[in-house]
């Protein structure tokens, strides 16, 4: 009688289904599957795939039963790393450009934001805005960091009012600063050294008054000069 004891069944996974595992850039799988064998009892299962995950996407586990006979079974593991949400921002944003407006006066809702321009390149929070340039943030959480939220930034200037650079009184009219002559909205005067005058301030003879407009919120940057005549 010639007895042959052999073992030609594969091991059968212990799970029929392998759960999808869901993390984030700091993943590491450590809970390994198992499978029974009819001759070695319980496996483990192995794997030449990472277990360890920082970029987000979709990823396969391939898990190997081997019960050292020659017989091996699969069983394939789905791994899906999610990004962090993203911070939240409008994604048009408008300044004014004598307000010399920042990186940090971007409005954003979120977690440690970082902020980039198009080349990746990670920007100090005092960069002054540029107008119609793109602006990326991220927020870090958990220890890992989001995708990208894109920002248009507009930066508003309007042109200064109009009118003529050299203007005469009588006076005897008593000429005040609300007498200047300009075409524009909401018109502010200075003086020379950038200090608002009131508008009931009497004209000095020879003196240049420098006039500004405002548009929806936004004063110009630039604005006109008129130098005022006194005529006795």
């Amino acid at each position: 009688v010639v007895v042959k004891v052999e073992d030609k069944t594969a091991p059968i996974p212990n799970l029929a289904i392998l759960p999808t595992i869901i993390g984030n850039c700091k993943t590491i799988i450590t809970t390994i599957p198992t499978a029974t064998d009819n001759c070695m009892g319980n496996i483990i299962a192995t794997t030449t795939n990472p277990l360890q995950y920082t970029t987000p996407g979709n990823y396969v586990i391939v898990w190997n039963y081997n019960d050292g006979n020659g017989n091996i079974s699969t069983q394939n593991q789905n791994i899906n790393i999610v990004s962090e949400p993203l911070p939240t921002a409008n994604p048009a944003q408008n300044f004014c450009k004598i307000a010399q407006p920042k990186i940090s006066d971007l409005q954003i809702t979120g977690t440690a934001i970082n902020w980039y321009d198009a080349s990746g390149n990670i920007l100090n929070t005092n960069t002054l805005l540029v107008d119609g340039t793109k602006y990326y943030a991220t927020q870090t959480l958990n220890g890992c960091e989001s995708a990208k939220t894109e920002i248009t930034v507009t930066i508003n200037d309007p042109n200064p009012p109009t009118g003529n650079n050299l203007q005469d009184f009588c006076s005897a009219q008593f000429p005040k600063v609300s007498d200047l002559v300009a075409t524009g909205q909401n018109i502010l005067w200075y003086d020379n050294s950038g200090i608002l005058i009131p508008a009931s301030t009497l004209l000095s003879d020879g003196k240049t008054y420098y006039g500004t407009q405002t548009i929806n919120g936004c004063e110009s940057t630039q604005k006109i000069a008129v130098t005022v005549t006194i005529n006795n």
